[in-house]
């Protein structure tokens, strides 16, 4: 006895993908997130850290906590050449 078809809704482009992802809880677009870089990535505890990275950086951003972008470049800079 065959077993019935399943839905599976199918996304074609990229733009439907996108579509898809701005109406993801805001957890859920980080998972989604995690999980396509981490098929690029073979340092899963290396992404797991960036993940909770990105989460506590928008968090303290959402607290008013952030930086102007002008100065995180002037801070990047002198970061990047200890």
């Amino acid at each position: 006895m065959d077993q019935p078809a399943k839905y599976r809704p199918t996304m074609s482009t990229v733009q439907e993908i996108r579509d898809a992802n701005a109406k993801l809880p805001e957890l859920q677009r980080f998972e989604l997130m995690h999980l396509l870089h981490s098929q690029y990535e073979s340092d899963e505890l290396e992404t797991a850290e960036m993940l909770a990275d990105t989460m506590e950086g928008k968090n303290q951003i959402d607290a008013g906590q952030g930086i102007p972008l002008r100065e995180a470049r002037k801070l990047t800079r002198t970061w990047t050449t200890k």
